[in-house]
């Protein structure tokens, strides 16, 4: 795993805490949205996967 691909996970995590952060401010159950967050974000990675492939 390079450098590149670290600092872009501390982002991802750092944009998930921040996501929950918020949503518990509003009442949300905090982790029930980075659930459904991180879910949304790996099936639009996985998308992105098939999008590539059939591109090839």
């Amino acid at each position: 795993m390079n450098e590149e691909h670290r600092i872009e996970e501390k982002e991802i995590d750092a944009a998930i805490q921040q996501i929950a952060s918020d949503a518990n401010l509003y009442g949300l159950d905090a982790d029930k949205v980075k659930k459904i967050w991180f879910s949304a974000l790996l099936q639009q990675v996985a998308d992105n996967e098939l999008d590539n492939q059939q591109a090839h």
